[in-house]
């Protein structure tokens, strides 16, 4: 089944633009798991995680081996606001 975006959508995707371009990683692979609230961000595929670090605020940072960020994991994704 396709999805249609809406105007709004497709708006508020637009909006993302500056924070994104600026990212040192030129990769951005995203999903979004509703029924548990987490997004998921990975700068390259395969992620090849070597290790994790869970942080306070419901961030954690995914590591290859070598130390290179490789991904992020967003708990209560839906809670975060736009800065």
């Amino acid at each position: 089944m396709a999805q249609t975006l809406e105007r709004e959508s497709i708006q508020q995707a637009t909006n993302l633009c500056p924070f994104l371009i600026h990212l040192p990683q030129k990769e951005l692979y995203a999903r979004y798991d509703e029924e548990v609230d987490v997004l998921y961000l990975q700068f390259q595929r395969p992620a090849n995680i070597h290790i994790s670090e869970i942080r306070d605020d419901g961030i954690i940072i995914e590591y290859d081996d070598a130390d290179n960020i490789v991904g992020l994991t967003i708990l209560e994704a839906s809670t975060r606001s736009m800065i």
